[in-house]
């Protein structure tokens, strides 16, 4: 045997094996992905395996051992085809995976009437796969152009009736100046290989790149996302020292309603119920506020994709309670797919053995809810965060500015953000995250809650015709303030009832208290006298019940200066007249965007002047039939924008 052939049959081969195997080896590697496609790669038992193509990009075929020894990790009966050019490139490539099990079909696409053995490569390739192997292809080999999809690569799907699994890459390399810029994996790094979901076997050339692209973008994000910063470093130690008295801390609030006493150990990542099979999509929204705004998504979520589980966190029970009652209003099977937990603590053990339970295909975050702990163990696993409906006060801006240096790695690993307004957009981008768009306020676009009929009519009938002040969301010190306005108000309006709805349900008694005779309550039952000037309504869930009772309505958490208002537009749905106070810096743009449907008062003397002054309170105005379906069309195109997002950023 001559040098030459010597050099290119064995020495070449084994330098590159040795090479390949230390790298891939040595490299920390993630597999992610939906589950179908998991299911495809790794079929137990591999008997039954129908056969499936792997697509990939042809600067990743130094990557396909790496998947191949995690699938046959699981399934050892494995058989893993690889088609392959017919040059000297792709003999050296055969030799070099053959030891590995991987078996080299040469042969591409014909090119200026020279016969590359195409049609001899595509014939062996559907007798593998017919005969249930993996058949990895690069559809945009061996020449390219990169990352366009050869007619070959769909004609195999059709000949053969088989799916195809879109699959990208990321990992510590250097990058070759080849056509195609491929990746040699560089030792001792961090790797992300990337599964789609399943594409059907009459796919086109259109779909499958894009799937390849989108499975490519997302391994890429995960390696960025996983990047140690100063935060890892410093964060961990802060949540450490946070567990001393998070204990104590999680006891006093059992005392006080607001933590559950039998659900306690999910704050610290312990799970009360099993994980079901399948996909799971993790959504966080801390409270009833943010429970509200995507309990209309939720519908379109389950909907979108049938084999998805969504689980729902809340930090407080009356989210907790809130999506209890939703959960009661949806279908049996739907119900059945619609989890809920208490979101642990932003601790490294209690976030660890949360995902490790969990082990959720992406988080949706939603307001301003950054936890650096959750995202930094998030990227290390490769699980996508998007953030929507969101939001940033001028004031959190500003302290996230301060300390960009620190804190900038916390935007950069959302994987997109879903602002609700221009100026929310802007101040997000300036901090660093990518992928930032604006649909739109879910809170603005989301459906008017139902309300049941029966309760309204029967509330009206016992409040018979009392002019109503409907006054929501109020915290500690306000309803001093409301209660003045009140007595103020029904010195002209004789027959004024004011129904104050505390922010927070357990606040009922407390509110109650400062009436002389306590205020009748809602939670016990009690309904107002004809003498009754207030009536506490400490109940969850009813807040467009007492809405659609309102000749008017009042906006709590806005008459001191700690307050940041809250959402407007649910009162709007009523359509009685509305104010709040001055204070509502967290809904400034979305108050201004109203202009004049809001009346701004400042104190008890204003807010009883307003409610005084209005002409003809029993016959509120209520919203035109077109507004309402123009505002139907909006968030029809914001859940659709949203779902498509979403799908991009997990593979669903």
């Amino acid at each position: 045997m001559s040098k030459r052939r010597l050099l290119s049959r064995k020495i070449l081969p084994s330098v590159a094996r040795a090479y390949l195997g230390l790298a891939l080896r040595t490299t920390r590697w993630r597999i992610i992905g939906p589950h179908a496609g998991r299911n495809v790669l790794i079929q137990i038992p591999a008997s039954r395996h129908p056969g499936a193509i792997v697509a990939f990009w042809h600067r990743n075929l130094l990557l396909l051992p790496a998947l191949w020894k995690w699938a046959r990790t699981r399934n050892g009966a494995l058989r893993l085809n690889v088609l392959i050019s017919r040059n000297r490139d792709g003999r050296l490539i055969r030799r070099t995976v053959a030891p590995w099990d991987i078996i080299g079909i040469e042969g591409s696409s014909n090119k200026r009437g020279q016969n590359k053995g195409g049609a001899r490569a595509l014939r062996a390739g559907v007798k593998a796969l017919e005969g249930g192997a993996l058949l990895a292809i690069t559809p945009d080999g061996p020449r390219g152009p990169a990352e366009n999809v050869q007619a070959g690569a769909t004609a195999l799907g059709r000949l053969s009736r088989r799916v195809s699994v879109p699959v990208g890459g990321a990992c510590r390399a250097v990058r070759l100046k080849t056509w195609d810029r491929m990746r040699v994996p560089l030792p001792f790094g961090r790797g992300y290989l990337c599964h789609g979901t399943p594409l059907p076997s009459g796919a086109s050339t259109e779909l499958l790149a894009q799937q390849i692209a989108a499975a490519d973008q997302r391994a890429a994000h995960a390696y960025r996302a996983s990047r140690h910063y100063v935060i890892d470093l410093i964060w961990p130690w802060v949540g450490l020292a946070a567990s001393i008295y998070l204990r104590r801390l999680a006891a006093r609030r059992v005392q006080s309603g607001k933590e559950i006493a039998e659900r306690l150990e999910e704050r610290f990542g312990r799970s009360s119920v099993p994980r079901p099979g399948g996909d799971i999509l993790w959504l966080h929204a801390a409270s009833v506020g943010e429970v509200r705004s995507i309990l209309p998504l939720l519908q379109r979520f389950l909907d979108a994709w049938p084999r998805v589980t969504i689980l729902i966190t809340t930090a407080t029970v009356t989210g907790c309670e809130t999506v209890a009652r939703h959960r009661e209003r949806l279908t049996q099977a739907h119900r059945k797919r619609l989890i809920h937990q208490f979101a642990p603590y932003d601790v490294v053990r209690a976030t660890r053995r949360f995902l490790n339970h969990w082990r959720p295909v992406g988080l949706l975050l939603t307001d301003s809810e950054l936890w650096p702990g959750w995202l930094r163990q998030c990227s290390r696993r490769g699980v996508p965060v998007g953030l929507l409906n969101a939001r940033l006060s001028q004031k959190s801006f500003s302290r996230w500015r301060q300390t960009a240096l620190l804190t900038r790695p916390v935007f950069e690993r959302l994987a997109f953000v879903a602002s609700r307004g221009a100026d929310d957009a802007a101040q997000y981008d300036r901090l660093g995250a990518k992928n930032v768009f604006c649909v739109g306020d879910l809170k603005e676009l989301a459906p008017a809650s139902a309300v049941d009929e029966e309760a309204l009519n029967a509330m009206r009938h016992a409040l018979k015709d009392r002019t109503v002040l409907t006054v929501s969301s109020t915290h500690q010190g306000e309803e001093p303030i409301i209660i003045d306005a009140i007595a103020l108000a029904r010195r002209k309006v004789k027959n004024l009832l004011g129904i104050i709805i505390p922010r927070h349900p357990e606040r009922g008694a407390e509110v109650a208290e400062l009436g002389n005779p306590a205020f009748p309550r809602r939670s016990q039952g009690a309904l107002p006298g004809e003498e009754d000037a207030i009536w506490v309504a400490d109940t969850l869930g009813e807040l467009a019940l007492f809405y659609q009772l309102a000749d008017f309505i009042f906006i709590g958490h806005s008459l001191l200066p700690h307050g940041g208002g809250h959402n407007p537009y649910e009162a709007l749905h009523a359509g009685a007249p509305c104010a709040t106070g001055p204070y509502r810096a967290n809904f400034l743009e979305a108050y201004q965007q109203l202009g004049t449907r809001f009346t701004t008062v400042n104190d008890a003397q204003s807010l009883a002047a307003w409610v005084s002054q209005e002409t003809n309170p029993s016959q509120p105005s209520r919203p035109d039939q077109n507004g309402d379906e123009n505002q139907s069309d909006r968030f029809v195109v914001l859940a659709n924008t949203l779902v498509a997002r979403v799908s991009a950023m997990t593979g669903l």
